[in-house]
């Protein structure tokens, strides 16, 4: 690695993902104002959502290096989210399993 003010990449090193889950926090909106949340979603969010070009981009990528994860959406509330089933079929292009956390209240 050299590190000239930038980060260049070492061919010798393998930078493929050693897991088999990715995770997509679509959202952190939340229509609860639970306490002990450790997102915060009872405050306005600050954080914007993830975009449907932000998904198909992660897809690309791990075409490109032949990564097959399964993709957990998650938030806040990810059913919130406008796009939420559009999310779906973007992630069921890497693998038909996927998971949605959600706070059930929905």
């Amino acid at each position: 690695m050299k590190w000239n003010n930038r980060f260049e990449p070492d061919d010798s090193l393998d930078y493929t993902p050693k897991t088999n889950c990715a995770e997509w926090h679509v959202t952190y909106k939340c229509d609860l104002t639970c306490n002990n949340c450790n997102r915060f979603c009872f405050l306005p969010p600050t954080t914007k959502d993830m975009t449907l070009d932000d998904a198909k981009e992660f897809v690309r990528q791990c075409k490109e290096i032949n990564w097959y994860p399964e993709i957990i959406l998650m938030g806040g509330e990810p059913t919130l989210h406008k796009d939420f089933f559009e999310f779906i079929k973007v992630a069921q292009e890497i693998k038909n399993l996927f998971g949605v956390l959600n706070t059930v209240s929905r």
